[in-house]
C-alpha cells in the first residue's frame, strides 16, 4: 500500500514539474491552459486517490476476521469532503462514511470494527501524527516525528468526518446511517441550517458531494444514487428552481 501511494505521488510530482516553464513565463496566453491542466491534474489526481481508498477498503475487508455464518448487508463506503469534490491530493485526508441497508448490534459493531481496521490500516502507513489522532494518554510521551500526509479525517473536536465520529459519545457512529437516516439529516439541515444540528458547520455543504469508494451487495449502488438524486431535489427546491 505503501508503494502504491509512493508511486501516486511521483506520478502527480512529475505533472506538476511539467507546469513549471507556465508559471515560469505566466502570461495572459497561458493562463487558460494551465489553469485546464491543473484542473486535468487534480481530477486525475482524484480518480486515483479514490482507486488507493478503494484498495484500502478491500483490504480491511480481508483483514477483519468474522464468524463464518455471519455476512454484512449491503453497504457503500462513501468518501465525503475533498475527494468527493474532485480536488484530492495524495496527501489529503480521507472523510467518508458507510451507508448501510440495515441496523442491528450486531452490524453496528462490524462496521465499528471495519472503520477501525480501515483506521489502522492507514495508520500504519506511517503518515499520522500522534497529535493528529489526538490520544490524551500518549500526550507528552513520546516525541512524534512522522510527517503528517495520507491520513483519516482524525479524532480531534473539529474533525472526524468518519464512521465511528471524532470519539464524543453524540457522535458515535454518526457516519453510519441507513438511507433514509441520511436524507432526514440532509434535509432537516438543508431546512435549517443550525451548526448544532451537523457536525462543526453545515452539513450539507458536506454531503453535497460524494463518491463510491467500495461497494458490498447488489443494492449498494443504488443506495447511493438514491440519496443522491434526493439532495439534488431538495437543493434545487430551496433555490426555488423547480
Amino acid at each position: 500500500m505503501k508503494s502504491k501511494l509512493v508511486s501516486i505521488r511521483e506520478k502527480y510530482h512529475l505533472q506538476l514539474k511539467e507546469l513549471h516553464f507556465v508559471v515560469k513565463n505566466f502570461d495572459t496566453d497561458s493562463k487558460e491552459m494551465f489553469t485546464e491542466r491543473m484542473q486535468n491534474i487534480s481530477t486525475e489526481c482524484t480518480s486515483d486517490m479514490i482507486k488507493f481508498a478503494n484498495d484500502i477498503m478491500c483490504e480491511s475487508v480481508k483483514a477483519l476476521i468474522t464468524p463464518c455464518d455471519f455476512s454484512p448487508c449491503d453497504f457503500s463506503a462513501i468518501a465525503i469532503g475533498s475527494l468527493a469534490k474532485g480536488e484530492a491530493t495524495p496527501y489529503s485526508d480521507l472523510e467518508y462514511l458507510f451507508l448501510v441497508k440495515e441496523k442491528s448490534p450486531e452490524l453496528l459493531q462490524y462496521f465499528e470494527q471495519l472503520a477501525l481496521t480501515s483506521y489502522f490500516l492507514i495508520g500504519s502507513l506511517g503518515e499520522t501524527t500522534l497529535e493528529y489522532m489526538d490520544i490524551r494518554e500518549l500526550s507528552g510521551w513520546f516525541k512524534d516525528f512522522a510527517l503528517s500526509g495520507f491520513k483519516i479525517d482524525g479524532l480531534q473536536k473539529k474533525a472526524g468526518n468518519i464512521p465511528t465520529g471524532n470519539g464524543r459519545r453524540r457522535m458515535k457512529n454518526h457516519f453510519i446511517v441507513m438511507p433514509d437516516e441520511l436524507k432526514s439529516r440532509y434535509t432537516d439541515v438543508l431546512d435549517n441550517p443550525d451548526a448544532n444540528q451537523a457536525l462543526q458547520g453545515d452539513l450539507t455543504s458536506m454531503l453535497k458531494f460524494s463518491a463510491i469508494i467500495y461497494n458490498y451487495g447488489d443494492t449498494a449502488n443504488e443506495m447511493h444514487e438514491g440519496f443522491v438524486a434526493l439532495w439534488r431535489h431538495a437543493t434545487l427546491q430551496k433555490r426555488g428552481k423547480i
